[in-house]
């Protein structure tokens, strides 16, 4: 069980959701609090979890993904647009495949079928591994990415500190996750879609997210809730519960729900 807050460290929380173990902090945070084992979190991000679980098929799924990234990388390029850019839960490479026009890029991924693809079919330099435990340049990186990411991290806070650590001053830090205080999460409460622990621990608002980032040496410079193109086939292939025979279905659509942020901060 996490024993503090990574927002703001205090101790004593509120359920929220209590049938879920979800419980509320006063400084705003939301987060699972009910049993983390390490090894079966990690073993929640194999092959089948961006293959039929949380993904309906990633790879196949990759011009969408990619129209989305192009979109984020336009924006990280306003504040820097060249230099050594690291990408934490880089999955299979579709964002670093794209910056590597403009950057020297390094990923981290635990997800080993991921970290092989991006790296033989991509030809990318991901590590398979925990961002942690890996021994990792101080004051080397222009740019630091986490794209959907922070929400599945047992302790979000010793991350920023170590990416904190690993850019130069002036670096960039991008962050998107969902956004817990927006109209959807508010109407369905537990039933929100981004709300299923132990995948999903942390649930962070734009208060809550723009403090842990002040809090380890961040400034603020820009907060958006950019919409997303989805593919018509991960769409079919979610109401009817398989991709079986809605894979191949062609065509994307644009969407916005005004529930996923992004932050883009610099190193102070």
């Amino acid at each position: 069980m996490i024993t503090s807050c990574p927002v703001c460290k205090k101790k004593k929380f509120a359920a929220l959701y209590e049938e879920l173990s979800i419980v509320k902090c006063s400084c705003g945070h939301v987060f699972y609090n009910g049993p983390l084992d390490a090894e079966e979190i990690r073993e929640i991000y194999g092959k089948d979890y961006f293959n039929g679980e949380e993904y309906i098929n990633y790879v196949l799924d990759k011009e969408v993904i990619q129209r989305n990234f192009k979109e984020r990388l336009k924006r990280v390029i306003k504040y820097s647009s060249k230099g050594e850019l690291l990408e934490i839960g880089s999955a299979y490479g579709f964002f670093l495949d794209l910056a590597k026009e403009s950057f020297n890029t390094t990923g981290f991924e635990i997800c080993d079928d991921a970290v092989q693809y991006a790296n033989n079919k991509l030809n990318l330099n991901v590590h398979c591994g925990d961002f942690l435990k890996e021994e990792v340049n101080q004051d080397f990186y222009d740019v630091a990415c986490m794209y959907d990411c922070i929400e599945h991290l047992v302790n979000p806070e010793d991350f920023v500190e170590k990416i904190n650590a690993s850019l130069k001053k002036g670096g960039i830090l991008v962050i998107t996750t969902g956004d817990i205080n927006r109209f959807i999460p508010r109407i369905r409460k537990s039933k929100w879609r981004l709300i299923h622990p132990p995948s999903h621990i942390h649930y962070f608002s734009k208060k809550t997210l723009c403090m842990l980032l002040e809090r380890y040496g961040f400034k603020i410079l820009s907060v958006k809730y950019p919409g997303i193109w989805r593919s018509n086939s991960v769409l079919l292939g979610t109401l009817f519960g398989s991709n079986l025979f809605t894979r191949n279905f062609p065509g994307y659509f644009w969407i916005n729900t005004f529930d996923i942020i992004e932050v883009i901060s610099r190193k102070i």
